[in-house]
């Protein structure tokens, strides 16, 4: 009996743990897709402006979480204003979490 409950014990432990342990199901390349996807459907007549001014965008992973992000383009000049596109994705399901700009 005590070993079934143990069983079931570390069977329940596993299956709590095992998403949180996995590896990323989307990679750098598809993460940035989304992304940029998703930056195009939110800003359709900006997006081209949007891509040009922040490229390159690189895609960052944080517990469970996808960072898609450009790049400032003043480089940290101290000039004030504006901020750079940063999409957040979830990588259990690929839906956007968010999309803001920060400095």
């Amino acid at each position: 009996m005590s070993q079934t409950v143990f069983s079931f014990a570390l069977f329940c432990l596993v299956a709590v743990t095992g998403d949180a342990l996995a590896a990323p199901r989307l990679d750098k390349w598809a993460a940035t897709n989304v992304g940029l996807a998703a930056l195009k459907a939110r800003y359709p007549k900006e997006y081209r402006d949007l891509i040009l001014k922040y490229r390159p965008y690189v895609a960052k992973f944080d517990d469970g979480i996808w960072y898609v992000s450009g790049k400032n383009p003043f480089g940290g000049l101290g000039i004030k204003g504006g901020g750079v596109p940063i999409i957040e994705i979830r990588d259990r399901d690929q839906k956007v979490l968010k999309i803001y700009f920060a400095r």
